[in-house]
């Protein structure tokens, strides 16, 4: 009797480069440090089409962040198990650790996965001399997985399914587009197939003190985006924007709630309701179920009204995540971003009076910035008052198009792709900034800024007032001594520490935490 075919998927440990960090996310538009372990889903999403196409092959997954393994035990592991064929997960920004590359040139049959998808992989063969013979080129990844690993049970070749980059003795060859997929009609991720009992109790220990990020679970209802921001890779200009149904959504939301407790789920869609009719379908078959949950999504200032922001509170949403970058029009025009700030203000506004929490995305070290830049960004900040803010430093993301446009330039100061997602030098010529500390104190100078602007609200208690001009104060203290800390470790750490409860104190006046 012919043996069933054995599929194995690989995922590695925390980067070591990331020693510390609680969980590392390897997702096709996303790959960087998480707050908590949470499950995968790129991964579930890819072996339920695989296990749809080949239902009666073994599975075995090996997540082994999970299992807390490193590279001699994956590979003890590997070996005891003798798979058909591995679908490697890794990151492209770590491709030169051992423990990553190990996951992909083991000596079996190997269909790599290199996050976030729409890295050049043809460059990293050369860069990193990588072994392995099959890439996914797309993010046509669940597609295009399942022809390959179809392809190797003996129902075609390989070596011409659309979408893979083969890689023939470091020379490499595109096997071409294999087309866009309809969405609505992928199954239930296997969700089943990893192990959840491990990221529980990994979140269990976590959480103890973070308890926002109890019962965490990512979901990805998009591929693609409409836009096509210089810095992303995920709107590229070879990719198109195609979503889920509402009903999908909320099968996977239901099941990762009824089966393995998930309260919390954060959306990786660039745009949740880039179309509406998927978003309030989604939302109106929560309010239906009764279901109680907590949700955060990323969206557009231009995809909103008053009807989808009413079923998104009454559905559980409570964060909404706007990616405002900067508030000067011409760096708008820079990284291709081009919102009109005006409409943003509006959304913004609406956004909260809805009942949702508005957090921001911004970023500096932009290509062309100045110190009115960064008061604008200011200004903006103080008088939208959002709810937090996530900061960012401006790199350039491989495959993304201002990465390929340094690249072309000659403006790239290395080859390594682990430099680009770090933040202890200089990835690329800049026309203001000639060190990476220099973009560091040019932010710590523009938060100072709005804390002086909002110490000047008379919109504000004056309580609130209060605890932003002592932020402020304590804050120009900071950006002073910014060179001296940040070159001794044990005064910075003493600094944060001070700092840490001087906010805490501070916010007990009245101002918002995370604008202290």
């Amino acid at each position: 009797m012919e043996q069933p075919m054995r599929i194995l998927t690989l995922v590695p440990p925390v980067p070591r480069s990331m020693k510390g960090a609680p969980w590392f996310l390897r997702e096709e538009r996303h790959a960087a440090v998480d707050n908590t372990p949470t499950p995968p889903y790129m991964a579930p999403a890819i072996l339920g089409m695989v296990r749809q196409a080949l239902p009666h092959a073994e599975y075995r997954v090996i997540d082994a962040m999970a299992e807390q393994w490193d590279g001699r035990r994956i590979e003890a592991e590997v070996h005891a198990w003798r798979p058909d064929v591995i679908i490697g997960v890794v990151c492209a920004n770590h491709l030169g650790e051992a423990e990553e590359r190990l996951c992909i040139e083991l000596p079996y049959p190997t269909i790599a996965v290199v996050t976030p998808v729409g890295a050049d992989v043809a460059e990293a063969v050369e860069l990193y001399r990588l072994k392995t013979r099959y890439f996914v080129a797309t993010d046509e990844t669940e597609v295009t997985v399942t022809r390959a690993v179809q392809a190797l049970s003996g129902q075609g070749a390989i070596e011409e399914t659309p979408g893979l980059v083969v890689n023939e003795d470091g020379k490499c060859r595109f096997t071409g587009f294999p087309g866009y997929s309809d969405m609505r009609t992928y199954p239930l991720p296997a969700f089943d197939l990893f192990p959840f009992d491990k990221y529980n109790r990994l979140q269990d220990e976590i959480t103890r003190f973070r308890p926002e990020y109890r019962d965490t679970a990512i979901i990805n209802g998009m591929k693609g985006c409409p836009f096509h921001c210089s810095f992303c890779i995920v709107g590229s200009d070879v990719t198109r924007a195609r979503t889920k149904s509402g009903e999908q959504i909320f099968r996977e939301v239901e099941y990762l709630h009824d089966r393995f407790g998930r309260r919390r789920f954060n959306f990786l869609d660039s745009e949740f309701a880039a179309n509406k009719k998927t978003a309030k379908d989604f939302c109106r078959l929560v309010i239906e179920s009764g279901m109680k949950i907590a949700f955060d999504v990323k969206n557009r200032i231009e995809f909103w009204d008053e009807d989808l922001l009413r079923l998104m509170k009454q559905a559980g949403c409570k964060r909404m995540f706007y990616g405002i970058e900067t508030a000067d029009p011409r760096l708008q025009a820079v990284i291709r971003k081009n919102l009109d700030l005006e409409k943003a203000k509006k959304a913004i506004a609406v956004t909260k009076q809805a009942g949702i929490e508005v957090h921001f995305f911004m970023m500096v070290g932009i290509l062309g910035e100045t110190r009115e830049s960064l008061r604008l960004n200011a200004k903006f900040i103080a008088e939208t008052k959002p709810d937090g803010i996530a900061w960012g430093i401006l790199f350039p993301e491989v495959g993304s198009p201002l990465y390929e446009e340094l690249k072309a330039k000659g403006l790239l100061l290395g080859k390594d792709w682990s430099d680009y997602r770090r933040f202890d030098g200089m990835t690329f010529r800049h026309d203001t900034y000639r060190s990476m500390d220099e973009i560091k104190a040019a932010s710590l100078w523009m938060r100072n800024r709005y804390r002086w602007y909002l110490a000047l609200d008379r919109t504000l208690p004056p309580r609130t007032r209060a605890a932003y001009l002592a932020r402020y104060a304590v804050g120009t203290i900071n950006h002073v001594t910014w060179r001296l800390t940040s070159w001794h470790p044990a005064l910075r750490r003493l600094k944060s520490r001070v700092g840490g409860r001087f906010v805490a104190a501070t916010a007990r006046l009245g101002g918002q935490p995370q604008l202290l």
